[in-house]
Parts: structure tokens; C-alpha cells; sequence
């Protein structure tokens, strides 16, 4: 996984990238997207596939909401249609998903997935494991 310096590096002619950082843990980099809803741009965790992208996801989403940057109705994010991993991991936390067909930067296919805040919160802290 990244340092957080390294991240910074990553993101900084991105503008107004946000960074939420937790050693050991992983972090999302989001920004205010159009209509102000929130844009996931990366999202790294320290081992995939043991529970810690929900985890981080909710730890983020806490701070969100306590650090009163609410989105006005959605979270969005992008992947490549290849990343079978993601397209999963975003499907179990409930989230839609759109293949938009070419990328314009590798050849494969863009997907656009999405979920309303309040049903990705409810998702997120619901009691039943996705």
C-alpha cells in the first residue's frame, strides 16, 4: 500500500482531491463531483479481500457525515470493466453499475458505478453481512 505522501504525490494535480488515510488500513481519495455528489477516484487497501475495503468505507463515511460533506444524493466511482475484483467488491456494498463502453485511456471498457447516500450508508451499517 501507498504512504500517504506517495498518495499526495498521486492526486496532487487532481483539484480538490480529498485524501482519508488509515495506516494499516487503506485509503479513498474522493472529490465533490458534479451536483455535489461524491466522486471515489482510488481506493487502495493494505490486503484485499479480507474485509478491509468495507471497513475503510466506513470509516470514511462516518467522517463524512460528521465532517458535514454529506453528498446532495449519490457516491459515483469509475473502473475498468477488466477489474472483475471491484465491479464485486461495489456490487456487494450495493452500488449500480453501467459499462459506458471504450475508455479513453486503456483499451477496455469504462464502467460508472453508483449509490444513493442513504442507501449506501444503510448498506454499509446494516447488521446482515452483504
Amino acid at each position: 500500500m501507498r504512504t500517504l505522501s506517495q498518495v499526495q504525490e498521486r492526486i496532487k494535480n487532481y483539484k480538490e482531491a480529498q485524501v482519508f488515510y488509515k495506516p494499516g488500513l487503506g485509503y479513498i481519495v474522493w472529490t465533490m463531483a458534479t451536483g455535489d455528489n461524491l466522486e471515489v477516484l482510488f481506493v487502495e487497501v493494505e490486503t484485499p479481500g479480507q474485509g478491509q475495503g468495507k471497513e475503510l468505507y466506513k470509516l470514511w463515511a462516518a467522517y463524512i457525515d460528521v465532517s458535514g460533506q454529506s453528498p446532495y444524493h449519490s457516491v459515483i466511482g469509475y473502473s475498468l470493466a477488466s477489474n472483475h475484483r471491484a465491479k464485486h467488491f461495489y456490487c456487494k456494498l450495493g452500488w449500480s453499475q453501467r459499462n459506458l463502453g471504450q475508455s479513453i485511456y486503456r483499451d477496455d471498457d469504462t464502467v460508472v458505478m453508483w449509490c444513493a447516500w442513504n442507501d449506501f450508508m444503510r448498506n454499509l451499517f446494516s447488521e446482515k453481512e452483504q
